[in-house]
């Protein structure tokens, strides 16, 4: 039995490999840089991986004329230095890509380098690939936070003008009961209609990470509460039961407004998928802690393949179930349980079980008198507001002429401009108390009003009325010199409170 000697086994293993292997000596030019190599062995799969065919004894010049100088200067280097190399890199004028493990041969000096490489072409077109569908799925992303921001802004004007009719003709017709009724049920649908509204913004919102937490210490009772008055009239109209033990005095460390909107989405679910004369429970109690909410209902229940599936933006129950909205309350409020550090699970029999949602929120140390954040002072509805003299600007003559009726009929003294420049013109002969100014106009726009009116009269209080709603939008107000920032349609007592201070 004959032995293999060591060049046998060598040429063996040169010529089974997968990876491309070749042995080149450098050339020079006259100032010692490497300008050029030539092939003194290659294997089967260098042919393979490089398409040069019968290159042994053939310099890469004369193979590739247009060859990238740094190939010649980093394998220059790795025969001068002995220093060995990992890289990659496109060789253009083969039309690949390389990953390339190159190393000095024999002794210095000899100009001797081994390459051992891989065409990782396809690989590299693949991740090219990848990059592009990223870029472009950045593209559509920023479009859309950008559409939604729009969407928005474009919705809310016609629901100002809408909200401030419903107010006129409920004031002139107070005492038609079928006109109530009419007026009361246009109102709830408003009411919807704006909460839609403010569920896209919240989307576009989290999803670039611009929701920013204005903490305090909570009451979680007070936020329950809220929740409450907001979704009751949904609950009444569905002759839905309402339980609550929520007599524990628990503080969390939260923003309440958004505490709130987390346990009015709950809530509104539940009313939703609850039928007519159904039971919605709240409790609240203290484990540990942990502040647990939960917020129980009779309704229609969740199947077990689904349940997991239920906080996804956009997801939808199934279509045997209720419908309706956009997918996005439950979403929201587990986002933002989480930036409270807390939690939100739900569990449900399956169908016709109903469903049982339990927010766990870490407890605040004992509060101080006086530093929970609860309800803000409120005003009676018989305490008589002190009349002003206002003037309204918005470009928008619907949105202007009745949200001006509306004031006209609380008493108030108000004018009316459809610009910017005619804003500034009534503002040189009367000096108003209050200017509520809508931003987005044609023209000079809300912030360069806002400027020149601080300029000029620096005692009137300015209200931005917006469309434009989100963080960047409010900053930007500040820096005009507004002192207070409502987006369209204006919640009624929100701007009573405003005009009252």
């Amino acid at each position: 039995m004959s032995h293999w000697n060591s060049e046998t086994k060598y040429r063996t293993l040169f010529d089974s490999i997968d990876e491309g292997f070749c042995v080149i000596k450098i050339l020079r030019d006259e100032c010692g840089q490497a300008s050029d190599y030539v092939f003194l062995e290659t294997n089967p799969s260098f042919d393979r991986q490089t398409g040069l065919v019968g290159a042994v004894g053939r310099s890469m010049r004369a193979l590739a004329p247009t060859h990238e100088a740094h190939w010649f200067q980093t394998y220059g280097e790795v025969a001068r230095t002995g220093v060995p190399v990992r890289f990659e890199a496109p060789a253009d004028a083969l039309a690949r890509w390389y990953d390339v493990y190159a190393f000095r041969v024999n002794e210095p000096g000899q100009e001797l380098v081994g390459i051992l490489f891989n065409d990782i072409s396809q690989r590299k077109s693949l991740e090219r690939a990848i990059e592009r569908q990223n870029e472009m799925l950045r593209k559509a992303d920023a479009r859309k936070d950008q559409f939604l921001a729009t969407l928005s802004h474009e919705l809310r004007n016609p629901l100002a003008p809408i909200r401030n009719g419903l107010r006129i003709i409920k004031l002139l017709g107070a005492g038609d009961e079928r006109l109530q009724d009419t007026l009361e049920m246009m109102e709830r649908q408003t009411r919807h209609l704006v909460r839609l509204v403010d569920d896209l913004m919240e989307v576009s919102r989290i999803t670039r990470g611009k929701i920013e937490l204005r903490s305090d210490r909570v009451l979680l009772g007070s936020a329950l509460s809220a929740a409450v008055e907001a979704v009751w009239p949904q609950m009444e109209a569905k002759g839905i039961e309402l339980f609550q033990d929520a007599a524990a005095v628990v503080p969390v460390e939260g923003d309440r407004d958004r505490l709130t909107q987390v346990f009015s989405n709950l809530l509104s679910n539940a009313t939703k998928f609850t039928e007519p004369g159904g039971r919605i429970s709240i409790d609240l109690h203290r484990e540990d802690d942990a502040a647990v909410v939960t917020v129980s209902d009779t309704g229609c229940g969740i199947e077990p393949d689904v349940i997991d599936a239920v906080f996804e933006m956009f997801w939808q129950a199934p279509s045997h179930a209720v419908r309706g909205g956009l997918g996005i309350g439950l979403a929201l409020a587990r986002e933002l349980v989480q930036m409270h550090g807390g939690t939100l699970t739900v569990q449900s029999g399956g169908t016709g079980q109903g469903s049982k949602f339990t927010v766990r929120l870490p407890v605040s140390p004992a509060c101080e008198a006086g530093r929970v954040a609860g309800r803000p002072n409120t005003v009676s509805d018989t305490e008589q507001m002190r009349r002003k003299t206002i003037l309204v600007v918005d470009d928008n003559a619907d949105a202007a002429d009745s949200l001006a009726g509306t004031l006209r009929m609380q008493g108030h003294v108000v004018q009316v401009a459809y610009d910017g420049h005619s804003a500034l013109e009534i503002t040189e002969h009367l000096s108003p108390d209050v200017v509520i100014l809508d931003i987005g106009m044609a023209g000079m726009d809300g912030y360069q009003v806002a400027r020149q009116l601080r300029r000029r009269q620096a005692q009137t209080r300015l209200i931005a009325l917006t469309g434009w709603g989100q963080e960047n939008d409010k900053l930007k107000a500040r820096e005009a010199g507004f002192d207070w920032h409502l987006t369209k349609p204006a919640d009624a007592d929100t701007l009573h409170a405003i005009l009252l201070g």
